[in-house]
């Protein structure tokens, strides 16, 4: 209806389902903290036995190799396929979020991360590369297609001041698998074998089967009570929505895409490369490699929180990918012990992870979210792919210096983008600049008109369809 006092504005009514911050609500109730720190918790589960699995040959690379008696350009090649696979792969899986919603897709996306592990090790284990190759095509349609399932249970389910907190807890848990793998496969493999290492991996896989089922069941019960489904508010997605994407959006996917093209290749190979330069055993370096993970995991959780309170998202980014270049000048041209560099490197990722995935809410409709990070997943893996076979080429060629080189240039393309996107941000009203103010959506659109109450301004406008905040006139990311 009719804004009055301001002529012509058109005023929408706040969504009637938000449930206020001060009526308390039983544990049991869907929209309560507690529970909805259950569904975090089984939904961070969803990614630890893929994030277990991903870097299992980072960690055994010397025995695989042996075992399949491959060079390093088909080692890397097998984080290439399930890069390549991931590229194409999120783009269907993020759509299928939207149209179909988050459960039927959990649980097929788990499903083939479980073959594609079981193929793997399979192959491995009889020593023929092709199968095991195979399997790492089809562990990459699952494995980046869940984290796009992940993010999208945590936009819709933390859609106010716990959003960039819930990120933080979900990248966590989901780099806790990361950092047991670089802890105990290495020992596990050298105590046992290297088959039983890889299905030990397998088996944590279950695990994730295992959440994807409790996690259906709780949304399910969810959408009973409140009778609220995110997915059928997503069905209206179309295709030619992608073409809509601001600017804010792609700039953000392709920081992404420079930044984690350092970080995921340099960790593949990180392993060996401490074993040539410092002298680690098997066992230490792979520690070592996996010091990035550890970081993270400690530090994840409260640069989300971070990042709710003072905002300055593109900064954040900028100083997350200025970091990159450190680690990669002390591997390159000195001896410093290692640790110094994968702790840098690990905050870096950190930084760029509390910053970059939550701030695709805030620039896109909410309707499209799955799809805007399937696409922004597709264009990461689309660069990993290729930065993986470079690194694996060069190694082959030209060895480690130059890869660090490589990698160091790389990280330079995420800083220039990075300042773009401070810029545009700056020009298009802010949105990545604020900071969340511990409000609901409903109560900062009541308090922006009762500021503007007799005052002669543009239209505001609140709609849940079209952003997670409320939307300011002129200002379109």
């Amino acid at each position: 209806m009719a804004k009055e006092g301001v002529p012509g504005a058109v005023r929408e009514d706040p969504p009637a389902d938000r449930v206020e911050e001060d009526v308390q609500l039983p544990p049991s109730h869907p929209d309560s903290l507690p529970y909805r720190l259950v569904v975090l918790f089984f939904t961070c589960l969803l990614t630890f036995g893929s994030y277990f699995c991903f870097d299992q040959p980072s960690a055994l690379q010397d025995m695989m190799q042996d075992q399949l008696d491959i060079d390093n350009f088909q080692f890397n090649l097998l984080y290439s396929v399930y890069s390549f696979s991931n590229m194409i792969m999120v783009i269907f899986g993020g759509y299928f979020v939207d149209k179909l919603g988050t459960r039927p897709c959990t649980v097929l996306f788990v499903l083939l991360i479980f073959t594609g592990q079981v193929l793997f090790s399979l192959g491995t284990t009889l020593e023929y590369y092709p199968l095991a190759l195979a399997g790492r095509i089809i562990f990459g349609t699952g494995g980046g297609s869940i984290s796009v399932v992940q993010n999208s249970i945590v936009s819709h389910w933390f859609k106010g001041k716990e959003l960039a907190f819930a990120f933080g807890v979900a990248l966590t848990s989901s780099r806790l698998g990361s950092v047991l793998n670089f802890f105990f496969s290495s020992p596990l493999a050298n105590a046992t074998s290297l088959n039983f290492a890889l299905w030990f991996g397998a088996g944590l896989c279950c695990l994730s089967m295992t959440a994807a089922a409790c996690f259906v069941v709780l949304d399910l019960r969810a959408s009973r009570i409140t009778g609220r489904d995110p997915a059928t508010s997503a069905r209206k997605i179309r295709v030619q929505d992608i073409k809509e994407l601001p600017l804010s959006f792609w700039l953000l996917s392709f920081i992404c895409m420079f930044f984690y093209s350092v970080v995921f290749p340099f960790i593949a190979d990180a392993p060996k490369f401490f074993v040539h330069k410092w002298g680690y055993s098997s066992d230490h370096a792979s520690i070592i490699g996996g010091i990035c993970y550890d970081v993270s995991l400690l530090l994840s959780p409260f640069l989300g929180m971070l990042v709710d309170r003072i905002g300055q998202r593109g900064i954040l980014v900028l100083v997350a990918s200025t970091m990159l270049i450190v680690p990669m000048q002390l591997f390159a041209g000195t001896t410093v012990n290692p640790i110094i560099g994968m702790v840098v490197l690990g905050t870096a990722y950190s930084l760029a992870a509390a910053s970059l995935w939550p701030s695709v809410a805030l620039v896109v409709p909410l309707r499209v979210v799955g799809t805007a990070l399937g696409v922004m997943t597709s264009i990461q893996m689309l660069g990993v792919s290729m930065w993986n076979l470079v690194v694996g080429y060069t190694l082959d060629h030209a060895g480690y210096t130059m890869m660090t080189i490589v990698l160091m240039c790389t990280a330079m393309m995420a800083v220039v983008l990075s300042v773009a996107l401070i810029y545009n941000d700056s020009r298009k009203g802010g949105v990545l600049s604020k900071a969340n103010t511990g409000k609901t959506a409903k109560q900062e659109w009541e308090e922006e008109q009762r500021a503007a109450a007799g005052k002669e301004v543009q239209p505001n406008f609140y709609d849940e369809e079209e952003s997670l905040i409320p939307a300011k006139a002129g200002a379109v990311n």
